[in-house]
């Protein structure tokens, strides 16, 4: 039996519309954004909770999306509170807007501590989710470089872009490595001890100056 006949499409060739909901399984609703790339749309969900709404990524954050999002706050979703909103991890056009839906809502966000840390990651261009490492792998898969822009937040200019780092975040502290890919990495004794002083400083129970230094 070839794929073709493995996949079941009860909707068949139906998409909603922008502004549309399709409802797949009871309380659960299929929406759409549209994106401005090459892949131009992301699938989101509405759970319904019967006195609210739990909302499962939120589209790229831009004037187009949040439009959107009015349309569906008070037509599809009847003008019922949002309880909840879930991001699945922290690529642009699922995180995207969810500060937005956060100011517009009330509602909590709900991620996993390591999406949230990638997602500033991304955002600071640091950490191996630098431009340079993602351009490195696309180009390695047929990305043309000369169509793509400059990006306005690369301050560096000479490609040396932190493994680990600090940084405070209102009254948190957060600390990220890489971790690195070498097994011999765990053995040296240097590196375990800056993991455990990092630590000690992301639990309160130590000060460092983490004043950042471009």
């Amino acid at each position: 039996m070839d794929l073709d006949h493995q996949v079941a499409f009860p909707f068949e060739d139906r998409v909603p519309q922008p502004g549309e909901a399709i409802e797949v399984a009871p309380g659960v609703l299929w929406i759409r954004m549209p994106l401005p790339f090459a892949l131009d749309h992301i699938n989101l969900w509405l759970l319904d909770e019967g006195d609210g709404w739990t909302i499962v990524d939120t589209g790229f954050g831009v004037e187009a999306t949040w439009a959107l999002w009015e349309k569906h706050l008070a037509g599809t979703m009847g003008g019922r509170p949002v309880k909840e909103i879930v991001v699945t991890h922290y690529h642009p056009d699922h995180l995207g807007s969810a500060h937005w839906l956060q100011q517009r809502t009330g509602a909590p966000m709900w991620m996993t501590t390591s999406e949230f840390l990638s997602g500033h990651a991304a955002h600071d261009d640091t950490a191996g989710f630098d431009r340079a490492t993602g351009v490195d792998f696309f180009v390695r898969n047929g990305l043309d470089v000369s169509k793509m822009p400059a990006n306005p937040n690369n301050r560096r200019t000479d490609g040396d872009f932190p493994l680990a780092w600090a940084k405070s975040y209102g009254q948190g502290r957060v600390f990220y490595s890489s971790l690195g890919h070498a097994a011999e990495t765990w053995d040296n004794r240097d590196v375990a001890q800056m993991y455990f002083e990092a630590i000690k400083w992301a639990l309160g129970l130590t000060e460092a100056d983490v004043t950042p230094r471009p």
